[in-house]
């Protein structure tokens, strides 16, 4: 197969893996990653020494192996941030949403009709947004037994 990248395609190719592959192997210790994002990125680095992108990789011979740049890897950060963030905001509502209508209509919701759960979970998840967007979590608090 042959692909055809501008350099600066080539660069957000790299940016992507890169990211891909911080997404599926991040939460991973060594010798547990996956490995065929692993092999990708290494595979894309070595095409990217070999194509002069010394601002993004370098070669590592005590290890054998391409590591980014940390210029590279600091320019990619913020979306690492925002990314993060927004996960989180997004999860813990989901989470506290489904507990929630879990708890309050529990076998019930299997019966009712699609609308109508939507609808009811949207309620869940909208007092939810509503109080972080006003409160964040200084207001989320453990309940004592």
């Amino acid at each position: 197969m042959e692909v055809r990248l501008s350099k600066e395609q080539f660069e957000v190719l790299l940016k992507a893996v890169y990211l891909g592959d911080w997404m599926v192997n991040a939460n991973r210790v060594p010798g547990e990653y996956l490995q065929e994002f692993v092999e990708l990125e290494q595979q894309l680095l070595y095409l990217a020494q070999k194509a002069g992108f010394t601002r993004i990789v370098e070669f590592d011979p005590t290890l054998s192996r391409f590591f980014h740049t940390s210029e590279f890897d600091e320019a990619l950060q913020p979306f690492i941030e925002e990314y993060d963030d927004i996960a989180f905001w997004d999860g813990l509502v989901d989470r506290m949403a489904d507990r929630d209508f879990e708890e309050t209509y529990g076998d019930a919701a299997a019966r009712m009709p699609p609308d109508d759960r939507f609808n009811k979970y949207g309620v869940c998840v909208d007092k939810y947004e509503s109080e972080i967007e006003t409160h964040g979590i200084d207001r989320l608090r453990i309940a004592e037994a």
